[in-house]
Order: C-alpha cells, then sequence, then structure tokens
C-alpha cells in the first residue's frame, strides 16, 4: 500500500536478533518545511536477551532476562525535532547482580532477586522519555516498586549515523 501512496517503506523481520524476534516497519512520509524527511516507525519485539543489550552499550552486567518491546515513533530524519512515540515495554525474569555495584560499594542481598515481570509504558516528547508507569516486580516479589519520571533523551544525527544520548532521570 505504500507504493501504491508513493511513500517508501520498509519493514525488517528479526531472527535472533540479541537473542531476539520480531518485526519494525518504517515509511518516509515526505518532506516537511526545512526539506528533512518525516518519518514513522513502529514494531514489537519478543526475547531481547538483557546481558546482551547492556554488552552493546558497553557495560559488563550479568543480568539474566528478557525485554518485549512495543513502539511507535514519528520524527525527522535531520533530528532538529526530537521524535514523538509511545512504547510499552516488558521485563521478564530479570536477575539483579549479586552483589551489586553501587557508587558507595558492593551491596550484597540476603538472597538473588528475580523479577518475574516489570513493566514500563510511557511517551517519547521534547527531548524527554515520560515514563507514565513503571513497575518492578509484582505484590507477590520480595523486592517491588512503581515509579514514574522523566529521562531525558537527545537523538542528533551526526554525519551519516544517528547518536542517541539518554540523560538525567
Amino acid at each position: 500500500s505504500s507504493l501504491l501512496a508513493f511513500k517508501l517503506g520498509a519493514s525488517l523481520y528479526l531472527k535472533n536478533f540479541l537473542g531476539g524476534n520480531g518485526n519494525l516497519t518504517a515509511t518516509l512520509l515526505g518532506k516537511n518545511e526545512e526539506k528533512s524527511n518525516k518519518f514513522s516507525s513502529s514494531g514489537e519485539i519478543q526475547g531481547l536477551n538483557v546481558e546482551k543489550i547492556l554488552s552493546l552499550l558497553g557495560q559488563d552486567l550479568k543480568m539474566p532476562g528478557e525485554i518485549e518491546l512495543d513502539y511507535e515513533i514519528n520524527g525527522e530524519d535531520s533530528f532538529r525535532k526530537q521524535p514523538t512515540g509511545e512504547f510499552k515495554a516488558r521485563v521478564l525474569n530479570l536477575k539483579l547482580p549479586n552483589p551489586l555495584s553501587t557508587p558507595a560499594g558492593p551491596f550484597d542481598f540476603p538472597k538473588d532477586i528475580i523479577w518475574k515481570n516489570s513493566n514500563l509504558f510511557g511517551k517519547i516528547e521534547n527531548g524527554k522519555i515520560n515514563i507514565k508507569n513503571g513497575t518492578l516486580g509484582t505484590k507477590s516479589s520480595e523486592v517491588n516498586g512503581r515509579f514514574k519520571g522523566f529521562v531525558d533523551l537527545n537523538v542528533r544525527k551526526v554525519g551519516n549515523n544517528i547518536n542517541v544520548t539518554p540523560g538525567r532521570y
């Protein structure tokens, strides 16, 4: 249908990407006033391996677990305006490292902490991730909690690369 509407697009089907499977779509929507290409993207991925993602981000943390992610995002390829969108993430069977390394030194838990189900719902807008509702574990977990707030997020184009930099919470 994108071809009939003269809109270029692509669909990616992921198999064993960072341990997970899913599909992503992206569509070019035309140009804005500054001649940047507008785009829309959505996708869903299941079974992403937390340790592989942390390793990709340069973190050597032993945290077994899986992530499921659904998202919809809109933006422009110059990234002069930050992208907007919504996301839903679910983390399954996340095991915290024990001892946990903290700025004050290692913290030993009396026993291993495993969150069987944690959720994160929110929006991306105005250069921020707005976490509307986040849960760590469930009420039956030994350690559980809820959180919400904002995380600064800067997306910019550097040459032919896209640089995504999270900021303060």
